[in-house]
């Protein structure tokens, strides 16, 4: 039922996006087309949970017991970042109106649909990111709880091996397809992409 919808909510934003026509012209010939409004949603809906990710983790990290509870939340969004970045791999978009099915043999040749919506998100944002923006904006927060001090520093710095082994285990978490595909298929390269959120944590409590 969630697929169903989210590719019905694809096709919408997708068939939504406009299409730009050449000047004086009332065909699609030389026009061009990008699906800037699925773009735009996917993209939003990304920021929306690096936000939500990096501001939680933030706080947890200064407040040690919330630790756990607030990496699983964050496995979770990215698990379900893995899910869409899945589906869109898969899913073809729906026939547009304007756009021919098959190529037309007089030039200049008519646009041609993309053979999954993957291709128009990358070509603006690569969803294996993730990870990355994440460990960037966390560099200079955890920086801020070392500068105030007091409990909260002390605390960090002491459970600093703690802190690596449940980081590590969230992406490696969440770089797996969510347990309601029933797979256990990780995604991309989950050591690297855990290296570099371990570092941007410990880089700033010393080694």
């Amino acid at each position: 039922d969630t697929r169903a919808r989210t590719l019905a909510a694809l096709h919408t934003l997708y068939l939504l996006s406009p299409m730009s026509l050449p000047p004086k012209s009332s065909t699609v010939r030389g026009a061009t087309f990008n699906p800037t409004v699925l773009v735009t949603a996917l993209q939003s809906y990304l920021q929306t949970s690096l936000t939500a990710s990096a501001t939680a983790l933030a706080r947890a990290l200064a407040t040690l017991p919330t630790l756990d509870r607030t990496l699983l939340d964050i496995s979770a969004r990215c698990q379900n970042i893995v899910a869409l970045e899945s589906l869109l791999s898969t899913a073809k978009p729906p026939v547009h109106p304007l756009l021919p099915s098959a190529p037309d043999s007089t030039p200049p040749a008519p646009l041609e649909p993309p053979p999954t919506f993957l291709g128009p998100l990358l070509a603006a944002l690569d969803t294996s990111y993730f990870w990355r923006s994440l460990a960037s904006s966390l560099a200079p927060r955890v920086q801020e709880i070392i500068a105030r001090g007091g409990v909260s520093a002390r605390t960090l710095k002491t459970n600093k091996d703690k802190v690596k082994d449940a980081v590590r285990e969230c992406v490696h978490r969440g770089s797996q397809l969510p347990s309601s595909t029933g797979s256990k298929r990780v995604i991309g390269n989950w050591e690297r992409e855990a290296a570099v959120m371990v570092g941007s944590i410990l880089g700033s409590l010393g080694r």
